[in-house]
């Protein structure tokens, strides 16, 4: 919804204002020429929560959900990599001979986990609860995936000083965990050090959230009483219950609306190289690549379909991962300027090719059967 408030801000007399908004500068920082403003802290700061919560998950779903054992891990890991590796290879067809280009090699290859979730579920009628997980693991896979790329590839000169003083700061999180008295006051502390750290040494400061939410205690097997009280909680339970409705109902609408917005003259580029590969990347790319891998693993009785699932409703789930939105548009952020024609147009592949991953993802799924058990 804010993105497309944010794109009617733009191409209305309220552009000025939407700009005086995103671009609002708080203070700066001189000596290490850093200007702090409202940008800067829905895409550095904000985000990081975001990414906290999102290594919160995947620590989760190894120890206690969908990729605890290796049975499990096998459809889920190797999908995510096929359907990370073609959109790119798609990208690269239309822009390798463009070297500023090849920059966004990465931005295809993302999924908007909350979005595509959310999408999926509004089908759960149709799409049974085993491809749902499946669908839930293969994001949590691909984000994997993106916070490696994010970490060694949008980097911007890395200073060893302050990686070494990183790791110091994650050792100390780690030993929190032998303490007698857990307190998340602490862990909020060392997470704000952990942030400022990673940002001075080079890489992108978002990572740190998800060190943090790796790191921080979740206890596999342990018992909850019928109350299921905050107090019966671990620590990671208990972050992730206050940052859980903050981070999607405040943190991704407002990252969609300070970088969504986006000039509808800009459609002069949707046969841009960088468009076409976005978004051709996402509709394709991402359908291909996991359910190709998905047949193969099926070929060599290395998998077995998911209870109630069909070709046809592996196909449509598949098509749902396509839908990049907040995530490639993040990726975005970090491969170009945000005042350059190169983010406009990777702006417009990614609301195209996200789109249109809806829309056959959508025909796919109503051509099959309703599920029973839902």
């Amino acid at each position: 919804m804010l993105t497309i408030i944010a794109i009617a801000f733009v191409n209305s007399n309220l552009d000025i204002l939407y700009e005086a908004i995103t671009t609002f500068k708080l203070f700066e920082i001189k000596s290490i020429n850093l200007e702090i403003n409202t940008l800067y802290i829905v895409n550095e700061i904000l985000m990081s929560v975001f990414f906290l919560n999102i290594g919160i998950e995947i620590k989760k779903e190894f120890l206690y959900g969908s990729l605890q054992t290796k049975s499990q891990m096998i459809l889920p890991i190797l999908s995510a990599i096929g359907g990370f590796i073609f959109p790119m290879i798609i990208y690269y067809l239309f822009n390798y001979d463009d070297d500023d280009a090849m920059y966004g090699i990465a931005i295809p290859s993302a999924t908007d986990i909350a979005f595509t979730m959310a999408v999926v579920l509004f089908f759960r009628k149709r799409i049974p609860i085993s491809i749902r997980v499946f669908v839930m693991a293969l994001a949590v896979v691909d984000d994997i995936m993106a916070i490696i790329v994010i970490a060694f590839k949008y980097n911007n000169g890395i200073s060893y000083i302050f990686i070494f003083a990183s790791i110091i700061v994650i050792l100390f999180i780690y030993l929190l965990k032998f303490s007698k008295k857990q307190k998340i006051s602490s862990y909020i502390l060392l997470g704000i050090l952990l942030w400022i750290f990673i940002e001075l040494s080079g890489i992108h400061a978002t990572i740190s959230g998800v060190i943090l939410g790796l790191i921080i205690p979740t206890h596999k097997n342990r018992k909850r009483n019928k109350e299921n009280n905050v107090e019966d909680r671990d620590i990671a339970e208990i972050i992730n219950l206050y940052i859980e409705k903050p981070v999607n109902r405040v943190i991704l609408p407002l990252f969609a609306f300070f970088n969504a917005g986006m000039k509808l003259d800009c459609t002069s580029y949707i046969l841009e190289p960088i468009t076409l590969g976005i978004a051709l990347g996402l509709l394709f790319g991402k359908p291909i690549g996991i359910f190709l891998t998905f047949l193969i693993l099926m070929r060599l009785n290395l998998v077995e379909m998911p209870y109630q699932g069909t070709y046809g409703k592996m196909f449509a789930a598949s098509c749902f991962c396509g839908i990049g939105f907040t995530m490639s548009i993040f990726m975005s952020t970090l491969s170009f300027d945000i005042d350059s024609d190169l983010f406009l147009m990777s702006k417009l592949g990614i609301i195209l090719g996200s789109s249109a991953s809806i829309i056959l993802g959508t025909i796919s799924i109503v051509c099959t059967k309703k599920n029973i058990n839902i």
